[in-house]
């Protein structure tokens, strides 16, 4: 894959944001990586079948990584 600069990443994470909008099982989306290995990260509540969320867009690979229910931790006092 050719070097993928981090505007490239930001670019392909803002149009992903907008394809997977309200789907159930997407809790997060980012960009990971660094010098030419830009990706972006879409963080899911549980696996889904393959294909559901593409491989790459705009050039930029996509990885998906299933973290569970995210949560909000208590203040400590």
């Amino acid at each position: 894959m050719a070097h993928v600069t981090i505007e490239q990443a930001r670019t392909a994470k803002d149009r992903l944001r907008a394809m997977l909008s309200g789907h159930a099982a997407v809790n997060g989306i980012g960009i990971t990586g660094g010098d030419d290995e830009y990706a972006v990260r879409v963080n899911l509540l549980h696996p889904l079948p393959p294909g559901e969320i593409p491989s790459e867009v705009d050039g930029v690979r996509v990885e998906t990584n299933v973290v569970g229910k995210i949560t909000k931790l208590p203040a400590e006092i």
